[in-house]
């Protein structure tokens, strides 16, 4: 038996369900970690963040790149889809065993006896990801967005009860860790329960069988290890070398700008990886809608961050209080790094995947790893927490001209830098001057008429994003329709 894998909901369908999931699930993202920072530690976050690094890179290895090998063909059997999973299964198994016996030795790394416990509990997520993450695939590959955002939208509105609910009882840290594992819990049981009717899994394990599987999703493995040290080593050494109070302060903060453009680009790269493996990446029609994705996901996050930046006292009162609000130069720095890692990001998946061309990402991340640690010590050595912030962004500005060459001009032979820079320039350049005179002139204006800072964010956002809109009007509505087409 081979399954055919075809569009049903289309683009267009899969853009507006991923984009509602997306909607409401950073809301209530949003909303978790605001209510929770009202009753944690800034310290409880800082040991959340060393669990999820460690956690995260756990995952990795469970994954194995299975989901770049499912996205990549266009047929697969049941018999090696079902080797897949279960091989998958029992990996998940012996590295929940590692990790836990390893706890003690990030507990003294770190000097927090509580690494003991909260490793091992949050641990099972790596055991709960792996029932329902392959069906989570299948439904992506045939454009079913509607079943994920109503799965992840469910999940994560559980999540946000559950937090709430043990944080007003005094559970502290455990009201976190235990809400994400239920996030985790009922996201991956309904994949595997609605999955399974329509992809049966038989019990077979032959990896001989599915070695050219595993061999695509090798490499993208690899890269994906390398990118997460390369991109998550900055919370490594703060971990170490500050207060964890600070580590948590720098994690929430650095949480709140990733979230925002990962989650941005999951809504891009969702849709448009399947839509991009379906064109030949030598045509002139891969190049050209390939620079439109570019530039639209620039527009999307450049002014996002903009009006981040442009308010930043006011985002950090109303989503962590009044004690963040000293802490919106970090902000703000780390903004910049947000919107160069969000279109180097969305522009690496997209091309590597869905070409199948994951050894070329395997390579980049390998210069990503030699380049960012040395930004990063240079950085904290010098100026501790705010150098790091300051550093990343430097070193996402300047790794965006390397990836042409490393990656892009390998796949797109034509494709040149000033291609690339074109696609963005024009949002950069239109919201660095919104956002120095908001900063200037604006800003001085609004807050000695407008005390509350809810309708100040509104008041800055309104208008930054109706002068951005205005002027983009006529690029956005270009870009659009030349994807139409």
């Amino acid at each position: 038996m081979k399954l055919n894998f075809k569009t049903n909901n289309g683009l267009l369908g899969g853009t507006i369900w991923t984009t509602i999931s997306f909607i409401v699930v950073s809301i209530i993202y949003l909303l978790r970690i605001s209510i929770l920072t009202r009753y944690l530690n800034k310290s409880d976050f800082g040991l959340v963040a060393i669990v999820l690094f460690v956690l995260g890179f756990t995952n990795i290895f469970a994954e194995l790149g299975i989901s770049t090998s499912l996205l990549s063909q266009k047929h697969i059997t049941k018999r090696e889809y079902s080797s897949l999973y279960w091989g998958g299964s029992i990996l998940a198994i012996i590295l929940y065993l590692l990790i836990s016996l390893s706890s003690p030795l990030f507990a003294n790394f770190y000097e927090h006896d509580e690494l003991n416990t909260l490793i091992p509990i949050m641990g099972l997520d790596i055991i709960i990801s792996s029932v329902g993450r392959q069906f989570s695939v299948f439904k992506q590959k045939e454009f079913k967005f509607r079943e994920l955002a109503i799965i992840k939208i469910l999940s994560e509105t559980t999540s946000l009860f559950v937090a709430i609910i043990l944080a007003l009882n005094g559970y502290g840290i455990w009201s976190l860790i235990l809400s994400l594992l239920t996030s985790s819990f009922i996201n991956s049981i309904l994949n595997f329960i609605l999955g399974y009717k329509s992809h049966p899994l038989i019990f077979c394990l032959n990896i001989k069988e599915t070695k050219h599987l595993y061999k695509i999703g090798f490499y993208h493995t690899g890269a994906q290890i390398l990118d997460y040290i390369a991109s998550q080593i900055d919370v490594l050494i703060l971990g170490k070398i500050l207060p964890m109070s600070e580590m948590g302060v720098y994690s929430i903060v650095k949480t709140l700008v990733l979230r925002i453009y990962s989650s941005v680009n999951q809504i891009v790269t969702k849709v448009t990886v399947p839509y991009f493996a379906k064109i030949k990446p030598e045509t002139s029609e891969f190049k050209n809608k390939y620079l439109i994705i570019i530039q639209l996901i620039s527009i999307i996050n450049i002014l996002i961050y903009s009006i981040i930046i442009a308010c930043d006292k006011e985002v950090l009162y109303i989503f962590y209080g009044k004690d963040y609000i000293i802490y919106n130069n970090l902000l703000s720095i780390l903004c910049i790094w947000g919107i160069f890692s969000s279109i180097i990001n969305c522009a690496s998946v997209i091309l590597v995947i869905s070409t199948g061309r994951t050894d070329l990402g395997f390579k980049w991340t390998q210069f990503r790893l030699i380049l960012n640690p040395l930004f990063i010590l240079i950085g904290g050595y010098f100026w501790g927490m705010k150098g790091i912030a300051i550093s990343q962004a430097l070193y996402s500005i300047f790794t965006l001209f390397f990836y042409r060459e490393i990656v892009i001009k390998v796949i797109i032979q034509n494709i040149r830098s000033i291609d690339l820079i074109n696609s963005i320039k024009y949002p950069i350049i239109l919201c660095t001057i919104l956002v120095v005179l908001m900063h200037s002139f604006v800003n001085v204006f609004i807050d000695s008429i407008i005390l509350n800072k809810y309708l100040s964010l509104v008041f800055k956002s309104l208008i930054i994003s109706s002068i951005f809109l205005v002027l983009m009007f006529k690029k956005i509505k270009e870009s659009v329709n030349s994807l139409k087409n």
